[in-house]
């Protein structure tokens, strides 16, 4: 228990306790009564024109890309082709904001950048067909025919902002907050800066199962951010007139070491980073895949195993902040 929720529970009502010997049932009864109070007040109470910064009912939601794109640019990233440029203009984007999925590809360095990006526009695609997302299309699969997508304009974006409860207002410790997840190839003009998330990567466990299957952190996977991007479906338009936009985030999944279970001396998870030689190969996309906003829950914080040279690439996961 941190400090917040230890003096809002314990010692706020201690204070209220006759110090006897019965005081851990008075603070308890203190407890409930208080925790009933407001429960009761979410119900009755009138809506409150104060802004309690809660997106959504659920810890994973409530997700947002920053409005503004990175400006290509200064960084060196926009087309090289004359012509594409000239197409980009003609379709109604900026040049200096907007690359092609291949180009981007390219000045990225980001391999299977296209191919998953192929995966995530059909997924989205589907959605819109079957009002049921992901319906038919799942993001690791790996397009048999990727050309199509090549050419699609696309949007950087240097940043997301996540809800995350940190438990500091001893007064509402379920409270959300709002973080910042950084990915941007030039931080403050600088080397580039990924951050690392936790993102939803399976189901989590329906708590109504009396015999749930095994499932490692609650479904929960570390992941590294490798580029925030808004995709245009060239064959889709909305009801304004505008290409449809779909925005997503490439991700570098780790591996669980020991099932994800916790060590048993330090009692942080392990996880191992992905290996680079697995891309590129097989019928599904391996470690490195779009995901939906919706699926990225908050930041990560990771310690490398070996300070040394890391060459293992493992890490813990700092689950005393996370």
């Amino acid at each position: 228990m941190t400090e917040a929720p230890h003096k809002y529970l314990l010692k706020f009502f201690y204070a209220r306790t006759n110090k006897d010997d019965t005081y851990l049932a008075q603070i308890a009864q203190h407890n409930t009564i208080i925790t009933k109070l407001q429960a009761m007040s979410c119900l009755t109470a009138r809506p409150s024109t104060e802004n309690h910064i809660t997106p959504a009912d659920d810890l994973y939601t409530g997700t947002t890309m920053a409005r503004d794109p990175i400006n290509l640019k200064e960084i060196g990233w926009t087309s090289t082709s004359k012509d594409e440029r000239s197409r980009l203009l003609r379709l109604g984007f900026d040049p200096e904001l907007t690359t092609i999925a291949k180009d981007a590809e390219q000045a990225s360095g980001l391999q299977d950048f296209v191919e998953a990006l192929a995966s995530f526009v059909q997924y989205h695609r589907a959605a819109l067909l079957v009002r049921n997302q992901g319906s038919g299309v799942r993001l690791h699969e790996r397009q048999t025919n990727t050309s199509w997508v090549e050419q699609y304009p696309v949007h950087f974006h240097p940043s997301l902002k996540c809800w995350k409860r940190d438990g500091k207002d001893y007064r509402d410790t379920e409270r959300l907050v709002s973080e910042r997840l950084r990915c941007t190839p030039a931080w403050r003009r600088g080397e580039e800066r990924k951050d690392h998330c936790w993102v939803q990567e399976f189901q989590p466990t329906d708590l109504r199962d009396p015999y749930p299957p095994k499932n490692p952190l609650n479904g929960q996977r570390v992941g590294q951010l490798q580029a925030l991007i808004t995709v245009f479906d060239l064959q889709n338009k909305n009801e304004n007139g505008r290409y449809t936009a779909y925005c997503g985030a490439l991700i570098d999944i780790f591996r669980l070491k020991n099932k994800g279970e916790p060590h048993n001396i330090h009692g942080m998870v392990e996880i191992t980073a992905p290996q680079a030689e697995l891309l590129g190969k097989g019928r599904n996309l391996t470690y490195r895949r779009f995901y939906t906003l919706q699926t990225i829950l908050r930041s990560a914080h990771i310690i490398p195993v070996s300070t040394a040279s890391n060459e293992s690439k493992e890490y813990y996961v700092n689950n005393y902040i996370d």
